[in-house]
């Protein structure tokens, strides 16, 4: 990528970011639910395939390739590709421990447009914590409890909600972190297992 294409993509995610904050302003003073942008250590190739989810009751792993600098990727941060690696069948390796909810939805142009948080500072191939979320709320009010948590500790949890190319992933996790990259699909699955069976 030329220096001035970068300079171009950052200029347009900062008018992106601004936009999408004029956005959040209203939601946020109602008290209504709202998108923000999390940093997220590892960007996914925007031009590659969905990426895969495996969960279990407490946890949940996504697997994902990484950006690189020869990636059509938006928005693009030059420094982010300094630590992904030059083997472009490389997977990334993401994990989130307690993971107590999640969810796919197929990003097509018609769910979008109704999409609940369309116009509250969604922004495309973001990565997002929702404040004020629907999903945590349902969790408190909850009648029964739920062995696996204790749902008066949900105030550590958070509502992240991943807008990659085709595919949009939400979860309530109380952490997260990049684990590391895998050669190759098998390898990345295998990897996952292993972090998923972990006590």
């Amino acid at each position: 990528m030329f220096p001035h294409q970068v300079d171009d993509l950052k200029r347009v995610t900062q008018i992106n970011d601004e936009l999408a904050a004029l956005e959040r302003i209203g939601p946020q003073t109602r008290g209504e639910p709202f998108a923000s942008p999390v940093e997220w250590t590892v960007p996914w190739d925007g031009s590659a395939a969905m990426p895969t989810l495996i969960s279990t009751e407490t946890a949940a792993v996504l697997l994902y390739r990484p950006a690189t600098p020869q990636s059509q990727r938006w928005p693009v941060r030059a420094e982010d590709f300094a630590i992904i690696p030059v083997d472009h069948g490389s997977v990334a390796i993401w994990i989130a421990r307690p993971c107590i909810c999640s969810g796919l939805t197929r990003a097509t142009e018609q769910i979008l447009d109704a999409h609940p948080y369309r116009g509250r500072g969604l922004q495309e191939g973001r990565a997002h914590t929702i404040g004020n979320s629907p999903w945590l709320r349902e969790l408190v009010e909850q009648d029964n409890s739920l062995s696996l948590y204790d749902r008066s500790d949900l105030s550590s949890y958070q509502h992240l909600l991943i807008w990659f190319r085709d595919l949009i992933v939400e979860l309530v996790v109380r952490s997260w972190h990049f684990e590391g990259f895998a050669l190759n699909s098998r390898e990345a699955f295998i990897r996952a297992n292993e972090l998923l069976t972990r006590d």
